[in-house]
């Protein structure tokens, strides 16, 4: 959330909403209190601010309520060229040829990030491919489950996938280990969508998913396809996109 007039702040408007600054001691992975000894680790740490009183600044009017989601890991100007260096960005976010880097990419990972993102704004924070931590194996396993065996270039290059399948891509590993196996593409309770609106963007998400980059949605055809009342306040009031902008 955008905090209003923050361009225009004094000391005093900081130690308002942050309070006064309370210097705390540093502390090892196991809590205990260490004294610096290089250059690069601080003297101190300053404690988190109550956050009441600048949320209720963000929120005092609808003028001034401006959130943005920014953003998949990584920004960088783009003319629709191939980028040819490795995307920086969470791996719950990329698309294979992001996270299996091997050539160079195109602005279609953006398409597949925003569908995974459209996806935790219309289920309430649920990853279209999810895992614990992260973990790009579980990541993987999931696109496979959900979407089908990878492209070749892809398969061969993911060393873990014989934990989870056999050569066709057939699922041999095992159900009881943590986290869950899904195989559930969309994953958008009842109380938030109906079940036309689920199918309805189940349809558009796998069409921003499909492996192959140049076979995905352009950020048009997305804005394009989008029902009108998810723009401007339908499924949740989740959505809104700049024609051309993913």
């Amino acid at each position: 959330m955008r905090i209003p007039g923050i361009e225009n702040w004094t000391r005093q408007d900081i130690e308002t909403y942050y309070g006064q600054p309370q210097k705390l001691p540093i502390r090892d992975g196991d809590w205990n209190i260490i004294t610096p000894t290089t250059p690069n680790v601080p003297e101190y740490v300053l404690g988190e601010a109550d956050g009441i009183e600048l949320l209720k600044l963000c929120l005092s009017s609808t003028d001034t309520i401006h959130i943005k989601i920014c953003d998949f890991g990584e920004s960088y100007f783009s003319d629709g060229a191939p980028k040819t260096t490795a995307p920086k960005m969470p791996r719950v976010f990329a698309a294979p040829e992001a996270i299996f880097f091997q050539e160079p990419v195109t602005p279609a990972i953006d398409i597949w990030a925003l569908a995974v993102l459209m996806h935790m704004l219309l289920s309430g924070g649920g990853l279209l491919f999810a895992s614990y931590h992260g973990i790009t194996k579980e990541i993987v396993r999931e696109m496979v489950l959900t979407l089908g065996k990878l492209p070749d270039r892809f398969w061969t290059k993911w060393e873990e996938r014989a934990e989870y399948f056999d050569d066709e891509g057939h699922f041999i590993g095992n159900t009881k280990l943590l986290p869950p196996v899904t195989g559930q593409f969309v994953k958008i309770y009842s109380d938030r969508m109906s079940p036309e609106e689920v199918a309805a963007f189940e349809e558009l998400a796998r069409k921003m998913v499909r492996y192959e980059p140049e076979d995905r949605l352009s950020a048009d055809e997305v804005a394009r396809l989008l029902p009108a009342d998810w723009i401007n306040g339908g499924a949740a009031n989740a959505v809104t996109i700049e024609e051309g902008v993913p």
